[in-house]
């Protein structure tokens, strides 16, 4: 990674994820991702999103974790906001 992140802005996560902004807007609203306001502009932390991938990611048939995936055709993901 390089220097220390805090907060990036949704064109370079969006570049990150590979995924255009309108889609990570929807992700945010929808509370896929974890995302934070400071006034219109919409922030988003780092480590959260890597943590939240590191989780979910799926590598034959278990996350990243060794959990099985979930059920029912929908994928979940938790956060916990940072202390």
């Amino acid at each position: 990674m390089m220097e220390e992140e805090k907060f990036i802005k949704r064109g370079v996560l969006a570049k990150r994820l590979g995924v255009s902004i309108r889609t990570l807007d929807n992700w945010a609203m929808n509370g896929v991702i974890p995302s934070y306001r400071l006034g219109r502009t919409r922030l988003f932390h780092w480590a959260e999103i890597e943590k939240m991938i590191f989780e979910n990611a799926q590598v034959g048939g278990r996350n990243a974790l060794g959990q099985p995936p979930a059920t029912g055709g929908e994928a979940t993901i938790q956060h916990q906001p940072l202390k």
